[in-house]
């Protein structure tokens, strides 16, 4: 299938999004009854996934997403270590594995409390989104 877009003036920027955002658009327009039916239960299933993901994105501040990534790069120098040889390994070598061990331990619990704060967040967009689409001066 061949897609053609009526582009006028300089548009050498138009973006991925744009384009599908115009494809779709006359896609539906030409055949309106390609719309699928999603049931109700879906929406809200994938809505919660997204949302959250989106929340998540949006809550933790500068000072948290900075402690994330440090114990992010721990963990990843763990797994460097660890697949290495045990016997070849320095006293400070297996000491940063076992640091690694308990920092992965809190990445997982900081993540997983981070998860629960974003979706407590978002619920009451998940089953009347109508709020979630009005303009934004600050959500934080």
């Amino acid at each position: 299938m061949r897609v053609y877009l009526p582009l006028r003036g300089f548009a050498d920027s138009l973006n991925l999004s744009v384009a599908t955002a115009l494809i779709l658009h006359q896609l539906l327009h030409l055949c309106p009854n390609v719309i699928g039916e999603m049931s109700q239960s879906e929406r809200q299933k994938y809505r919660l996934k997204w949302y959250s993901k989106l929340a998540v994105q949006r809550i933790m501040t500068r000072t948290e997403k900075k402690k994330r990534q440090k114990m992010t790069c721990l963990v990843r120098a763990g797994e460097a270590i660890a697949h290495r040889d045990i016997s070849t390994l320095t006293v400070e070598q297996i000491a940063k594995l076992e640091n690694a061990k308990i920092v992965n331990r809190e990445l997982l619990e900081y993540d997983a409390a981070i998860a629960q704060k974003a979706k407590k967040s978002i619920l009451k967009f998940v089953d009347d989104p109508q709020p979630f689409f009005q303009p934004l001066l600050d959500i934080r």
